[in-house]
């Protein structure tokens, strides 16, 4: 085993590789270190630029004591388009042009002539507002379809939905109720669940946000349709208990007539 290991370490590593990691002594480090420090320094070819420049300082230093940008967004930055749509008034802002003038030896920034925009009334901006797209979630329809699931069966016991056999992540009772909370409170899809369950008709038109009357009727039916499964839940356990007493009761006249034909 120690024989294969050898043969792949030796494929694996490379004479270069082997070269790298070897110490040189013949190699000055004090020459190394100055070509390292000199190497990308900037070599100046106008006579003005090369009298004013510092070599022990860096390149945004220098220009910044010259007077030059070495960012111009910096200097004249555009404005995004969300800012556009947030803060309007930055849309009546002059449209600038550089123009080379000697004014002390440095450029000055003038605005250009005839690109200047028209400021943007109050009035204008009543009349035309900047509509602002409004973030709607996608919800999945199998994420739909698990939450009507759960609600037509448990309602709003979320520790049986919990241990429902559907709950494949096993998800926690209060990572479930989040979940409905999400999809129900969405106007459309609470209008589609309705139509669902026949609450609204199928080919009535209805708003996109469900009305308050709506949800009041639906509502009632939640708690009419909590409390019916209770009645019946309760009427069946008594039919039970009523037929488990009768059992118990035949099973004792037949022991009880046995043993009278025993004593006989």
């Amino acid at each position: 085993a120690q024989y294969l290991k050898r043969i792949v370490m030796a494929k694996c590593t490379t004479k270069r590789s082997k070269a790298r990691k070897r110490f040189h002594f013949s190699a000055s480090r004090n020459r190394r270190k100055n070509n390292r420090r000199t190497r990308n320094k900037l070599e100046c070819v106008n006579a003005v630029l090369k009298d004013e420049w510092n070599q022990k300082e860096g390149i945004q230093e220098n220009l910044r004591k010259m007077g030059f940008a070495m960012d111009p967004n910096k200097i004249l930055p555009i404005p995004l388009t969300k800012d556009l749509h947030t803060n309007p008034s930055l849309c009546s802002t002059t449209n600038w042009s550089v123009e080379e003038t000697e004014l002390n030896g440095v450029n000055s920034i003038v605005p250009s002539e005839g690109n200047i925009l028209e400021k943007q009334t109050a009035l204008s901006r009543l009349k035309n507002p900047i509509r602002r797209r409004v973030h709607v979630p996608r919800i999945p329809p199998c994420e739909f379809e698990f939450v009507m699931y759960m609600v037509d069966k448990y309602n709003d016991d979320y520790e049986a939905m919990a241990m429902d056999k559907k709950n494949i992540y096993q998800e926690t009772p209060s990572v479930i109720r989040k979940r409905i909370q999400k999809v129900l409170s969405l106007p459309d899809l609470q209008v589609k669940y309705l139509k669902k369950r026949g609450i609204i008709p199928e080919g009535e038109k209805t708003p996109k946000r469900v009305p308050e009357k709506v949800m009041k009727r639906w509502q009632r039916w939640e708690a009419t349709k909590r409390y019916l499964i209770k009645e019946q839940k309760a009427f069946e356990e008594k039919i039970d208990l009523k037929d488990r007493q009768r059992r118990e009761k035949r099973m004792l006249e037949k022991k009880m007539a046995k043993n009278a034909q025993v004593a006989i």
